[in-house]
């Protein structure tokens, strides 16, 4: 289930190697009578949860590799990962690994506000600036 120095050339590459993880495209699936605005931060508070425990991988950022995924998460009530899906790979086994392992990281995310399970497509991209 389940994801930073400066001196020589190879920690600046580190420096600038940028982590997104795109807030604005998180999906919640299907829609939840919870209101807009609590549902708009309950997919920031998750986002930004994932995005913590979100790294490059050192092998990845030698080799300029770069990559995004999609993955489907249902999260229950509580805010427990019940289970994952790739709905898009990145590509690249290095970063699919990562985001297994960035999944089993997170073992709590924000309980839903709708007090419900839900569904939700989040991206999670490495790019090297």
């Amino acid at each position: 289930m389940h994801r930073k120095n400066s001196g020589n050339w190879f920690e600046n590459i580190i420096v600038k190697s940028l982590l997104v993880v795109g807030m604005s495209m998180i999906m919640a699936l299907p829609a939840t009578s919870a209101h807009a605005g609590d549902m708009e931060q309950w997919k920031k508070s998750v986002m930004t949860t994932i995005a913590k425990q979100q790294r490059y991988p050192r092998s990845a950022q030698v080799r300029s590799i770069e990559g995004a995924a999609k993955v489907r998460l249902v999260i229950d009530a509580s805010g427990s990962i019940g289970s994952y899906e790739f709905i898009e790979t990145t590509g690249h086994k290095i970063l699919d690994k990562e985001v297994e392992k960035i999944l089993t990281k997170v073992t709590q995310l924000p309980a839903p506000p709708s007090g419900n399970e839900l569904k939700v497509v989040i991206p999670l991209v490495w790019r090297l600036q």
